[in-house]
């Protein structure tokens, strides 16, 4: 068994990875044109990568289904009780998947299911700040255009940055960096930096930020 789900893990990887390559192809994560952009709705259906999406996207299923199956008679032929207790005792319960995570000494670990690339695991590891600077293109604060999106997200490194500097700044500060980027956005037609959408973007983040860096503030926009 233990063969088998090494054979499966070493299949689901490179299955997974090479779908994931492909839907970045055609869905970037940056918000430029990929394959399905420039091909069209119509052409989309029918087009090689979108079959190779969807074969590969339930090949995967089965090896996962596969994959959890095992994982479940190991976990459970590990136990003292055996498979002759679980028999006896899943008719009793409506949902047997969480009978088995709570009876068989916890969750499973079902990491394996869903290997990650080195750039996601590396992605993983970053700080907010750390992926704002490295995938500016990435971060999404709900402005209507790219540029917007990339204005925002220089003033939230900023921001960031501030209250996480080698001296402490105070509260006037910190309000002071942040309306004059939003003036400066504004101004220069990125208008709705005050709505309401990006608002709840923007002060989520930096609550989260700056409550990390140590500061107790309350977090506002002034429009």
């Amino acid at each position: 068994m233990k063969g088998r789900l090494a054979q499966l893990e070493e299949r689901l990887k490179k299955v997974s990875f090479k779908h994931k390559d492909i839907h970045a192809e055609c869905f970037p994560k940056d918000g430029s044109d990929g394959v399905y952009a420039k091909v069209g709705y119509s052409e989309w259906e029918k087009h090689p990568l979108n079959l190779y999406l969807g074969k590969s996207g339930r090949l995967l299923g089965k090896i996962r289904r596969e994959m959890l199956a095992i994982l479940y008679y190991i976990k459970i032929m590990e136990t003292s009780q055996g498979i002759n207790s679980l028999i006896s005792n899943t008719g009793n319960t409506i949902n047997k998947y969480r009978y088995l995570f709570d009876r068989y000494d916890g969750d499973l670990d079902l990491s394996p299911l869903y290997p990650k690339t080195e750039q996601e695991i590396k992605r993983s590891n970053m700080t907010k700040l750390e992926r704002m600077k490295e995938f500016p293109k990435e971060q999404d604060y709900s402005m209507f255009t790219q540029e917007g999106n990339l204005l925002v997200n220089n003033m939230m490194i900023q921001l960031i940055e501030s209250v996480n500097g080698k001296e402490r700044i105070t509260k006037d500060e910190f309000d002071e960096i942040l309306n004059v980027h939003l003036n400066n956005i504004s101004n220069t037609g990125g208008g709705e930096v005050y709505d309401t959408a990006v608002r709840e973007v923007v002060l989520g983040i930096l609550e989260k930020e700056v409550n990390r860096a140590g500061y107790n503030w309350p977090m506002s926009i002034e429009i």
